[in-house]
């Protein structure tokens, strides 16, 4: 009887869907009867009625008048009797979707439409990054979109021949009005950064970001105003002043996130994972913050592709390099100096480099002899820390960008105390914590470091 039954359903559904193809299945009587009526009044009774998604902009029906007698079953010929003699017409996108486009003595046969995809990318203006969450408005149709963290964005089915009106805004940058096109190559959109300048203000909102469920966008630029180790900008030290994120308060460093474990969350550089974080126990982190250009703390319902990890990813991206002019950094803190260099190699290439090294070898020295008149030995003291950046980034074309970064961090720690226990001289008088260090069969040594290769 099972068996039966699902035999029938298949067939019934066959029947039904070939009766939509010949228009018998979705056929619908559509009568209309208006004399001298205004436009804009008409089209709305026409989309409530007919249940029918027509797009336009108000400016192109405000101040019409139509009139139209049409019976039958045709959504396209209905529309072209209610837009007879307006210049405008109802260009077919899909099923019962519909765009209205005006006609003009330089616009092309819109009979039949020929649809694509306007696509493209949204840059800075000097320095060529990608700017992700770009906001894209094509005014006429009331259609945006936001570029993803490629820069890229595309709206599909549009009227292929036409110039769309196009606004391109970006929080820092000055908003772009613009006529784009469908063409073979995506569209590049070049944004110049502006200075915005205001009063205080005071923002109170109780709504939830919907668009990605516990992520946190860090700005590179406010790392540097956060506290932290005296002297030293620092992405995770900063990271402890945002909200459900501590820091963990022993050698080992670490982060807390919500309540979890340190070893729960996954560092990432560029998408490769990181796994020693911390230099010196976690006095420093071995992001150098001036190399990144975007950083996201997925504080849980992280993306599927970072797996691995239960609590939180951080995801920081490399500085691709800026294609204007070559700008460098240096700087020197209480521990370490670093530099930082960026700047265009070609017309369609740059590069990004980034140092930091500490200095405490530096001051102390790293060898010193010890005697006791007789017997001469060597102490050691070399401990520092360093990490270096480098990336390259190749744009053969609006359509591809090829980069190739690399990032390294280690912490070194060569120590040896050659130690004498005795605190009795040849006179058999105490002589406390004066002349410990000699040559000894005693020896305190540790030689060992710990780093990170990345390459992406």
């Amino acid at each position: 009887m099972h068996g039966a039954l699902r035999k029938f359903s298949s067939c019934l559904y066959l029947t039904i869907l070939i009766s939509g193809w010949g228009t018998t299945g979705y056929a619908q009587n559509i009568s209309i009867d208006v004399v001298a009526e205004p436009l804009p009044q008409i089209l709305d009774t026409f989309v409530a009625d007919y249940r029918v998604d027509l797009v336009y902009a108000q400016r192109q029906v405000e101040g019409r008048i139509a009139t139209c007698t049409y019976q039958g079953e045709d959504f396209d010929e209905a529309l072209a009797c209610i837009l007879s003699g307006q210049n405008l017409q109802a260009v077919r996108l899909r099923r019962r979707q519909f765009v209205l486009v005006d006609i003009t003595r330089d616009s092309v046969d819109l009979e039949s439409p020929i649809l694509g995809t306007l696509r493209g990318f949204v840059t800075d203006a000097l320095s060529r990054e990608t700017l992700p969450g770009a906001h894209v408005y094509l005014p006429r149709l009331s259609v945006g979109a936001a570029t993803n963290e490629a820069g890229y964005y595309a709206f599909p089915s549009l009227p292929a021949g036409q110039q769309h009106q196009a606004r391109i805004s970006f929080l820092g940058y000055t908003t772009l009005d613009t006529l784009l096109e469908i063409s073979p190559q995506p569209v590049a959109i070049r944004l110049h950064r502006e200075t915005l300048e205001s009063k205080a203000l005071l923002i109170r909102s109780d709504r939830r970001e919907l668009h990605e469920t516990g992520a946190l966008q860090i700005p590179v630029r406010r790392i540097s105003t956060l506290p932290g180790f005296p002297g030293e900008a620092d992405l995770l030290q900063s990271l402890r002043w945002f909200p459900s994120v501590h820091k963990v308060h022993t050698n080992q460093g670490g982060l807390i996130v919500r309540g979890s474990e340190p070893d729960q969350i996954q560092y990432l550089i560029d998408g490769v994972p990181v796994y020693h974080m911390w230099h010196i126990g976690g006095l420093l982190s071995v992001y150098q913050s001036e190399a990144f250009k975007d950083v996201r703390l997925y504080r849980g319902s992280f993306p599927a592709e970072h797996g691995g990890r239960l609590s939180a990813v951080l995801d920081a991206e490399l500085k691709d390099g800026s294609m204007d002019q070559v700008t460098g950094m240096a700087g020197i803190g209480l521990l370490s100096t670093r530099v930082f260099a960026e700047g265009p190699l070609t017309e369609k290439s740059s590069f990004m480099v980034s140092g930091r090294r500490s200095y405490l070898d530096r001051i102390i020295g790293r060898r010193h002899p010890v005697d006791d008149g007789v017997t001469q030995d060597t102490m050691r003291t070399g401990i520092y820390l360093y990490d270096l950046g480098a990336k390259l980034a190749w744009r053969p074309s609006t359509k591809q960008r090829v980069t190739v970064g690399v990032y390294g961090s280690a912490d070194v720690l060569d120590i040896r105390l050659p130690v004498n226990l005795s605190l009795v001289n040849t006179a058999n008088s105490l002589l406390p914590l004066r002349g410990w260090l000699r040559p000894s069969n005693l020896v305190f040594e540790f030689d060992t470091q710990w780093s990170n290769r990345l390459i992406s």
